[in-house]
């Protein structure tokens, strides 16, 4: 047994008890309170005030400290193929072109070597758990589950995975849906995903897949609105089915983007339909970022002029959180023709999440965006939150402040695993060579 003290631990993160223990008057830019955390094995055994707790102990001196990060939405088939099919135009219509192309280099060794890497990264930057996207067409989904389920046994006991089949909604429709679906899940798909499209069909297609993830006992993960067309409602279509469906299971929309350029009266009415059918939300920052509102035109000397861009791209992170709708910030794509950059690191997607979508307002509710609230979408109960029983993977930062935290989000930080610190080096690029 251990006592990691003085640990500067987010209130939001810290048993309800601890709410009252932060100076009101700092509360708004600096919502933590320093605790003393008891680990015995690889769990925490309490979870006390300073000076409290008896015994052995290493003084973190009022370093900020977050439990393991939770991805919740990413695509380890897809990552680190930019070099080899880069998206030139760097549109969301390219991107798709690029992926379908680079296909033809997929196979178990080319698989597993980029998406162990990006479990690598993940694993050297704090992350404790992953959900991923996996390509189910007929033509890869018989070498893409392989290679996930040999990484998830590979990582048991350090990164929790969990895999979503993705393809085309009209797919669970067609004569051969039902058995494909049942035989997604059997090769290890916890969820049943897709990307919904407006069409006459939508409300069909959607009450078909409810009907088979119902019967297979499977929620549900979508791509919705990835796009700047205001007419685009897919997720309040989604909210409506699932209504309509009494459909019992988890239910998360990931993107969202649309909603942010609908007319005010419209976002209230479909936030309505979202909370209460229980969808959660998954906002991608990064991605809708590099993707959405980019705008070329007529014929510069040296090409297509490039405008600039005017719209983040994001969901509705605050209107979200108002209505009390769950919402979690993640990774998604990470250097492949969907986002040229990133690295697997949600440090880096929270600390991007609050500048782009200005949070500093509501500074106390936004380390649960990529711990807490994305556990809670794939239903972990052992992570996203610092209290007994809870897993003793930790990350201490180099700050004593948010403040601190947030400007230097370059600095070291030091990752706990049970009763004692673990290496984080991250993968030399050259593997991936």
């Amino acid at each position: 047994m251990i006592i990691y003290r003085n640990a500067k631990v987010p209130v939001a993160l810290l048993p309800e008890s601890f709410s009252g223990a932060c100076n009101r008057e700092a509360f708004l830019l600096d919502p933590a309170v320093l605790c003393d955390i008891e680990v015995s094995g690889d769990r925490i055994s309490e979870v006390a005030l300073p000076g409290v707790l008896e015994g052995q102990g290493v003084d973190l001196d009022g370093q900020l400290v977050f439990p393991g990060f939770v991805d919740s939405h990413t695509h380890l088939d897809k990552a680190y193929t930019w070099n080899r099919s880069p998206n030139s135009n760097c549109d969301f219509d390219e991107a798709g072109q690029r992926f379908e192309k680079d296909k033809v280099f997929w196979s178990e060794e080319d698989i597993y070597s980029r998406a162990s890497f990006s479990i690598k990264c993940a694993w050297a930057h704090g992350t404790v758990a992953l959900r991923t996207h996996l390509d189910a067409s007929s033509q890869v989904s018989d070498i893409v589950f392989p290679v996930y389920n040999r990484l998830k046994a590979e990582w048991a006991g350090r990164i929790t995975l969990q895999a979503v089949a993705l393809t085309r909604t009209e797919f669970y429709t067609e004569s051969e849906g039902r058995r494909r679906a049942e035989q997604l899940v059997e090769m290890g798909s916890d969820c049943l995903g897709t990307m919904p499209t407006m069409n006459p069909d939508l409300d069909r297609q959607l009450d078909t897949l409810m009907s088979l993830a119902k019967d297979l006992g499977v929620g549900l993960d979508l791509h919705v609105d990835e796009n700047n067309d205001p007419s685009t409602e897919c997720l309040r279509r989604t909210a409506k089915a699932v209504l309509r469906n009494e459909f019992p299971h988890p239910v998360t929309c990931g993107h969202c983007s649309s909603l942010s350029l609908q007319e005010p009266e419209r976002q209230r009415e479909t936030l309505a339909l979202v909370k209460a059918a229980g969808i959660k939300i998954i906002s991608l920052p990064m991605c809708n970022l590099f993707l959405q509102d980019r705008k070329t035109g007529g014929n510069g000397v040296t090409g297509p002029t490039t405008f600039t861009p005017l719209w983040r791209g994001i969901t509705l992170f605050h209107e979200l959180m108002d209505s009390g709708i769950s919402l979690a910030c993640a990774s998604d794509n990470v250097r492949d023709a969907f986002f040229a950059y990133g690295d697997y690191d949600m440090f880096e997607v929270y600390v991007q999440s609050i500048r782009i979508g200005q949070l500093e307002s509501r500074l106390a509710n936004t380390p649960s965006l990529v711990t807490q609230i994305p556990a809670s979408i794939m239903n972990l109960r052992d992570c996203g939150t610092v209290e007994s029983r809870k897993r003793a993977d930790l990350i201490v930062f180099s700050a004593r402040s948010f403040n601190e935290l947030l400007s230097r989000p370059y600095a070291p930080r030091r990752l706990i695993s049970g009763e004692d610190f673990r290496r984080a080096e991250l993968p030399d690029f050259s593997e991936l060579d």
